[in-house]
């Protein structure tokens, strides 16, 4: 099956997650999650959540829909990450905003080595969460993908890139 990759388009809202590059001098937001698609930066830019509220949630816009006269059969929220204290075990979560109503993925509670960066979130939604109805074009176009840590720490997580693959109907003409 076909698949599309969007990706952050643009910050649509932010509570207390910056950027940050290894090199000292810092990204912006949308830069340091935008990683080419199958081509991550090793993590030399990335967000994290440096206050010590309970909790820390980043908003964004997603990439136009490309084919957009094909059915859709699902997509999928990814991040990519690590965490900085991976003796500590913390929570993070993926949400999509559909019709200003919030649905959360799966909590996702693991410890990652800095070393290790990988896939930390991977939730599929196959309907849109809002009709129970295939998800349209027309509904990638409106939807907001957000990330929420519900850990009380500073300096957890290491964000360094989201992906939205998009699977869809292939046209006669593709096969």
């Amino acid at each position: 099956m076909p698949t599309e990759v969007l990706r952050a388009a643009s910050v649509v809202a932010n509570d207390s997650w910056t950027d940050q590059a290894s090199s000292g001098v810092a990204a912006n937001v949308l830069a340091a999650i935008d990683d080419t698609v199958g081509a991550h930066d090793g993590a030399t830019s990335w967000i994290t959540a440096n206050t010590s509220a309970a909790a820390r949630e980043v908003e964004v816009s997603l990439s136009p829909w490309a084919p957009s006269s094909r059915a859709i059969n699902g997509l999928r929220v990814q991040f990519y990450g690590a965490s900085t204290d991976p003796t500590q075990v913390g929570t993070i979560q993926a949400y999509l905003i559909v019709a200003g109503t919030r649905y959360y993925g799966t909590e996702q509670t693991r410890a990652v080595s800095l070393e290790t960066y990988t896939l930390v979130i991977d939730d599929a939604w196959d309907v849109n969460p809002a009709t129970g109805a295939d998800w349209t074009p027309n509904d990638l176009a409106s939807v907001t993908v957000g990330l929420r840590q519900t850990f009380d720490a500073s300096w957890f997580w290491r964000l360094t890139s989201m992906e939205v693959p998009v699977e869809y109907v292939a046209a006669a003409a593709d096969l």
